[in-house]
């Protein structure tokens, strides 16, 4: 498995580079917020609904677009690839909500009243929505994404490490607050 592991570390820092990857992780995740909230706002009428963490970041949708373009560097067929638009978000989706749940005892969501759900983590519905996002993001925006980054590479070089510091901090003070909180609680 560290073979495994290694051979497909080495693909991907050769290939691209870490801080191209997290320009993309901070990217998306930071799109990722505004969406949750441009959403809530829809559905709630408030823009702001509590994340994980205090900065204006939802990993979950930094590391989805990151796993689908590591994915689409193989080179395979276009069925799995399609295929991978569908599974890595729910994926992604429901080990997040597991994890969240059994570290902070907090649910962030929760599909328990929605068809086709499984233990109120994903459900059918918002996968098909990941599924027709991811389409989109991959064939579609991601290219200009990419043509931003070559645009400010220079730039973000220098600057990348700044934003790493920032995550650290706040995914330590994120930590701290949510390990305070022990019943198990939903957020709307």
């Amino acid at each position: 498995m560290h073979d495994f592991i290694s051979f497909v570390a080495n693909i991907v820092l050769n290939f691209w580079g870490i801080e191209v990857l997290l320009f993309y992780f901070f990217l998306y995740s930071f799109v990722g917020w505004l969406i949750e909230n441009i959403y809530s706002r829809i559905t709630t009428r408030v823009f702001f609904k509590e994340g994980f963490l205090y900065s204006p970041l939802k990993p979950m949708y930094g590391f989805t677009p990151v796993l689908l373009l590591l994915t689409a560097h193989f080179d395979l067929p276009i069925v799995f690839i399609i295929l991978a638009c569908f599974i890595i978000p729910t994926f992604v989706e429901y080990v997040s909500g597991v994890m969240l749940q059994t570290f902070f005892r907090k649910k962030w969501w929760d599909y328990t009243d929605m068809p086709y759900q499984f233990q109120g983590h994903i459900t059918l519905s918002f996968s098909l929505c990941w599924f027709a996002l991811c389409l989109v993001f991959l064939f579609v925006i991601h290219r200009e994404v990419e043509s931003l980054y070559f645009m400010i590479s220079t730039i973000w070089v220098v600057v990348y490490p700044v934003f790493m510091v920032g995550l650290m901090l706040d995914f330590i003070f994120t930590v701290s607050k949510h390990r305070r909180n022990k019943p198990v609680q939903f957020e709307s």
